[in-house]
C-alpha cells in the first residue's frame, strides 16, 4: 500500500493520476473539509487526518509500505491563512509524519524537497525541508529525496495556470518570498512525478536523491 500526502495539490494530484494509471492501489491523507472527490474518483482510499495532528497519522500509515509526500503549507500561508504556519506543517507536521511512518514499519519514504540552491538560501521553508531530510536520514526507512527544478500545470483548487519552483504553485511574488526564482527563470523537467512513482514501486535505494538540476 502507498500513502500519498498532498494529493489535492498541483503535483500531488498528478502523482495520484499516475498511480491510478498504473493500477497501484493507494491511500490519500486528506485534511478535514478538503474536497477529496477527484481522489475518490481515481480509486484512492481516503484517510482523514492532518500532519499537524499526530494522533490522526497512525491510522493513515497502518499497513503502508511506501509514503509519498508533496504536502506543504506555503500556498495557504501566502494566500492569507492565519490558522497555521510553515513551522506547524512543513517542520513539525513532517516530523509527525516521519515518526508515525517509522513506528508503523514503513519501508520507503519519498519526500519532495528543494533544489540545492534554494536550500542554501536558509528561508523558513527551506530550513524545514532540510530538517525533514535529516530526520529521514536518521530513520530506519529507505528515503528518496526529490529535489526538483520546476514544474507547471493547472492548480486543481483554483484552475489557474501555475509554475512552481520547488513544491508549490506560485505567482512571481510567492516564488520570491519562499526563496525561489520567479516564473520565467525555470523550466519544467519531467522527473518529479516519475520519481515518486518509480521509487515507490520498489526501485529506490537508501539515501537516493533525485535532482533535475
Amino acid at each position: 500500500m502507498i500513502l500519498l500526502c498532498g494529493g489535492t495539490g498541483l503535483l500531488g494530484s498528478r502523482i495520484a493520476q499516475r498511480l491510478a494509471e498504473r493500477s497501484l492501489g493507494f491511500r490519500a491523507l486528506v485534511r478535514p473539509g478538503t474536497d477529496a472527490s477527484e481522489l475518490e474518483r481515481l480509486g484512492a482510499e481516503i484517510a482523514g487526518g492532518d500532519l499537524r495532528d499526530a494522533a490522526t497519522l497512525p491510522a493513515a500509515v497502518a499497513g503502508v509500505q511506501t509514503v509519498i509526500t508533496t504536502a506543504n503549507a506555503i500556498s495557504r500561508v501566502l494566500g492569507g491563512k492565519t490558522d497555521l504556519t510553515l513551522r506547524d506543517v512543513d517542520d513539525r507536521g513532517n516530523a509527525n509524519l516521519v515518526r508515525a511512518a517509522g513506528e508503523a514499519g514503513v519501508e520507503r519514504f519519498v519526500f519532495l524537497s528543494f533544489p540545492a540552491a534554494i536550500l542554501a538560501a536558509s528561508t523558513p521553508f527551506s530550513d524545514a525541508k532540510l530538517a525533514t531530510e535529516q530526520r529521514l536520514r536518521d530513520s530506519s526507512m529507505h528515503e528518496v529525496i526529490v529535489r526538483p527544478d520546476a514544474y507547471r500545470g493547472n492548480d486543481p483548487q483554483s484552475g489557474r495556470r501555475c509554475l512552481g519552483t520547488g513544491p508549490w504553485c506560485a505567482c512571481p511574488a510567492a516564488a520570491r518570498a519562499a526563496g525561489g526564482a520567479a516564473p520565467g527563470d525555470c523550466r519544467p523537467p519531467p522527473v518529479q512525478a516519475r520519481a515518486g512513482l518509480d521509487h515507490g514501486s520498489g526501485t529506490a535505494s537508501r539515501s537516493r536523491r533525485v535532482s533535475a538540476e
